[in-house]
């Protein structure tokens, strides 16, 4: 199962989607660890990575209520390259399930994840991140 389609076509409550929610959090806990934050921002639909917290069960909750920000199926935020996600496929095990990150494109919803997506998002990344004199 694609990661686009745990995301954004499972039943919150489901478990394939449970399981990537637990994924991602496993994820975005290692990257805090690797960076040394204290926080992590919440990709949830109502923070949009704008907000940040240090309790992990703050944004589990935030993901499980109101989903995830539309197009996040690659997680620059929290550690994934930018390059690695539009490159290549990203396995990613989460107990029993395997979700794989090589869906660009959902015919129904004509969601992309196209290249000019990921690197509007790293500019944007890298506008957030540089102050003003650079």
């Amino acid at each position: 199962m694609d990661r686009y389609y745990w995301m954004y076509k499972a039943p919150r409550m489901s478990k394939p989607y449970l399981n990537g929610v637990e994924n991602f959090i496993s994820v975005a806990e290692a990257n805090r660890v690797n960076n040394g934050s204290q926080s992590i921002s919440c990709p949830c639909n109502n923070c949009k990575n704008f907000l940040s917290f240090i309790d992990t069960g703050e944004i589990e909750y935030h993901l499980l209520h109101d989903g995830f920000v539309p197009n996040y199926t690659c997680w620059s935020r929290h550690g994934e390259s930018l390059l690695d996600c539009s490159t290549s496929s990203n396995n990613l095990h989460s107990n029993e399930n395997t979700f794989n990150n090589d869906s660009y494109l959902d015919d129904d919803d004509h969601h992309s994840n196209d290249r000019n997506d990921n690197f509007n998002e790293m500019f944007d990344d890298m506008e957030t991140n540089m102050g003003a004199d650079e």
